[in-house]
């Protein structure tokens, strides 16, 4: 527990809802990938992993979510 002032209040709320849209990408993310399962076909199960990988890349590097 601790004190905020209004504006360390209003600057947590923001982070939190940043974090709360972040959060809402990667469930879309994850249901989108559900759907493209490729269990059957190692060869396309490896090349979703590697454009999976690239995506999130991309998205970690972004200035969007740099603290």
């Amino acid at each position: 527990m601790g004190e905020l002032s209004p504006a360390e209040a209003r600057s947590a709320l923001e982070e939190m809802r940043g974090f709360v849209n972040r959060l809402e990408h990667v469930v879309k993310h994850a249901e989108d990938i559900m759907q493209d399962d490729f269990e059957g076909d190692p060869e396309i199960a490896r090349l979703d992993r590697e454009a999976d990988d690239n995506r999130w890349k991309a998205v970690r590097s972004s200035p969007k979510n740099v603290a």
